[in-house]
């Protein structure tokens, strides 16, 4: 029994070093990949800030107020959605006080 444990303990640490090589390469591997995600990263935020400074120049010329204006033809559909909307709202309420 003794003898038993003894050689499995023997076997155990004689694929220490097999392990070690591949949790290594594991390491190395994850490193390397982390290199072009972490470019990537850089050039994104980058990209990011610049695209923000561009927006806000394109607005510096701009008149606030006229971009942020809704369109009139656009205000009546959204009224009479909304007052359609409200109407089926009441209907369903009384169907459901009917039932």
């Amino acid at each position: 029994m003794v003898d038993a444990v003894d050689d499995r303990n023997v076997m155990e640490r004689s694929n220490y070093p097999e392990k070690m090589v591949s949790y290594y390469k594991i390491v190395a591997q994850r490193m390397a990949d982390q290199v072009p995600m972490l470019i990537s990263l850089f050039m994104l935020k980058e990209a990011a800030q610049l695209l923000c400074g561009e927006m806000l120049n394109l607005m510096d010329g701009a008149d606030v107020r006229e971009i942020l204006q809704e369109n009139s033809d656009i205000s009546r559909r959204r009224i009479d959605l909304q007052g359609r909307q409200e109407r089926l709202r009441l209907a369903q309420e009384k169907l459901n006080n009917f039932q």
